[in-house]
């Protein structure tokens, strides 16, 4: 199993790499309330330039935040905000919407396949 981050080991006790570069780069230990974050998403990349504090809400906030919390139904045009495991795939509101989707890809679909080769 890969490690999630580079540790490193001082008397005996493990540490996370890039929590001890931040602390180093700082001049001071790092709160519990404080999060390091790698600005370019390589966890293994421990240049203390690439690393940033922040508090966990916007930590949380910032990798939380990769597909919108409220989309646009392309069915009817509502607003409405999906389930957070759904977030990228959902496009309706409902499954009313969901089946009218359907029919609409499956009508284009069957209506292309009926246009001659040499168009």
């Amino acid at each position: 199993m890969p490690q999630r981050y580079k540790k490193r080991k001082i008397a005996g006790k493990t540490y996370s790499e890039h929590r001890l570069v931040m602390e180093k780069k700082l001049g001071r230990p790092l709160r519990a309330d404080e999060v390091v974050h790698h600005i370019d998403h390589d966890r293994f990349n421990n240049d203390p330039d690439n690393l940033t504090v922040m508090s966990h809400a916007e930590h949380s906030a910032l990798h939380n935040n990769r597909y919108p919390r409220v989309k646009v139904c392309e069915t009817c045009g509502k607003e409405y905000e999906p389930a957070p495991t759904k977030r990228a795939r959902s496009r309706t509101c409902s499954r009313d919407c969901l089946r009218a989707l359907q029919s609409k890809i499956a009508i284009e679909n069957n209506a292309a396949s009926r246009l001659p080769w040499n168009a």
